[in-house]
């Protein structure tokens, strides 16, 4: 009886195996392009939260940061039902000395602010490190060294909360309300002080406010 021969085709993995390396390189070579990219650290999705590590943090539960709270004829400060309350007829700001942020070749702060009253429609907004602030009014904002911008469809009306982030990538300023860009700067004058300014005969109410390293 004629026996059958059978032939046994084998499969040279090598290639594939390969192929597949060079695509975990790949990937791992854009994440890493993406995590340490400076351009794209200047969008606000650019930051990823494990990047940012926690340095001061106050929600106004109480005033263990030592807040100013006073109250004049001319404004009020108080920390109250987990907000800090001011209003001002001078334009007075409440600020406080914070450990040396600044320092820090990238950082990033983050509040939530609402416009309760602003019957002269001033500006109202966040201060931290010399000229670098970020302001806002409904359809506007101010920022850096009076550079005003018109941003319709971004900040949420007076009676509601707006989220303000003041970010430094290395010697750069950039500014977001409600997680979209409004500008851009260069870095102004280093002091380790944060603040927040209601304008004229406005009152403005301040949720928490944060402080972030950034580990990029």
């Amino acid at each position: 009886m004629k026996k059958e021969k059978y032939t046994i085709t084998t499969i040279n993995y090598r290639p594939f195996v390969f192929v597949f390396l060079i695509i975990l390189i790949l990937i791992s070579s854009c994440e890493k392009e993406k995590k340490y990219d400076k351009l794209y650290a200047l969008e606000y999705s650019g930051i990823n939260d494990n990047q940012k590590e926690p340095f001061f943090t106050d929600n106004f539960d109480d005033n263990t940061n030592g807040w100013s709270e006073t109250e004049t004829s001319l404004f009020t400060f108080k920390i109250e039902n987990g907000y800090y309350s001011i209003y001002t007829e001078n334009a007075i700001a409440p600020t406080k000395i914070t450990d040396h942020y600044e320092e820090f070749q990238c950082w990033e702060i983050e509040s939530s602010i609402k416009i309760v009253s602003n019957p002269d429609a001033k500006y109202c907004g966040l201060l931290c490190v010399g000229y670098d602030w970020l302001f806002f009014k409904e359809g506007s904002v101010l920022f850096d060294n009076d550079v005003t911008a018109s941003v319709d469809n971004i900040i949420n009306p007076n009676g509601e909360y707006n989220k303000l982030v003041i970010r430094k990538i290395d010697g750069t300023i950039i500014y977001f309300i409600n997680d979209q860009k409004v500008g851009i700067s260069p870095v102004g004058i280093k002091a380790n002080s944060i603040g927040f300014q209601p304008g004229l005969n406005a009152t403005i109410h301040v949720d928490y406010i944060k402080i972030f390293k950034l580990n990029i």
